[in-house]
């Protein structure tokens, strides 16, 4: 039986967090799935079926159970675990050893890559444009008192900019502060707790450096607390979203 020469992770396996949406090819429709951090840059695509088998997937039984329960082919089974263990889908060794390896790269590159936020433009004087664009359709709120803080959403710009305009139009003309603080949702994640990014983030109209002095201050007190799910980060578009708003009002201001 195929299943015996299967590693140990492999013998239970148990699905990573993923994202999957339906596509279609030649008029198949299938389903795509990869991995949020993007661990590697491959998506796999496969049928609505197959996707229904994956779904099994949960660290509760064993690969020969799933195979027998879903009436799959042993030797296509097991293809299809390692395909995703290459992936970095399934929990284990090959998903640990890809992770590690993607935080060296991001912290040797010092910086998030341009993600979501890149949906705003393609050049800096397209994306302030835009942004200034939006402001022009937004409510001066005519606040006296200096605003501290705002709740911003976190949606796609075509839909949310209504409400990220609204909300960021006080600091429209504001003095720069030294530094802004984001509290953002962790949507794909495995981190329960705070996740402190120890790097900053690029977006179309330049890069967000960390506040060093706070960052470190807090990596002093909460060791690896707050940094042990920092490949969180390389998924999250709650905190991306809200940069190229504060690079419009106060420039490349440090983040925490």
């Amino acid at each position: 039986m195929p299943f015996s020469d299967l590693p140990e992770h492999l013998l239970m396996p148990a699905l990573r967090q993923f994202q999957a949406w339906p596509i279609k090819h030649d008029d198949k429709p299938l389903v795509a799935i990869r991995d949020p951090f993007m661990l590697t840059n491959e998506t796999l695509a496969i049928p609505p079926n197959i996707f229904a088998v994956i779904q099994r997937i949960n660290g509760e039984s064993t690969a020969q159970e799933i195979a027998k329960a879903t009436k799959a082919q042993p030797e296509q089974f097991v293809d299809l675990l390692k395909k995703l263990d290459s992936l970095g889908l399934l929990w284990g060794p090959t998903a640990t050893k890809l992770e590690i390896e993607a935080v060296k790269r991001l912290k040797e590159e010092g910086a998030f890559p341009v993600r979501s936020s890149g949906s705003l433009g393609k050049t800096t004087e397209d994306c302030k444009e835009q942004i200034e664009s939006w402001f022009s359709e937004a409510e001066d709120p005519e606040l006296e008192q200096t605003v501290r803080a705002i709740v911003a959403p976190h949606l796609d710009y075509a839909r949310g900019w209504p409400n990220y305009a609204s909300a960021y139009y006080p600091w429209k003309n504001a003095e720069k502060p030294n530094r802004v603080v984001i509290l953002g949702t962790n949507h794909f994640g495995n981190g329960d707790g705070v996740v402190l990014s120890t790097i900053g983030f690029k977006t179309p109209l330049g890069t967000c450096p960390i506040d060093e002095k706070v960052v470190n201050a807090l990596v002093d007190k909460f060791e690896d607390a707050i940094t042990a799910d920092f490949i969180d980060l390389s998924a999250e578009h709650s905190i991306e979203l809200q940069l190229p708003w504060l690079q419009y009002c106060f420039g490349d201001i440090p983040v925490v």
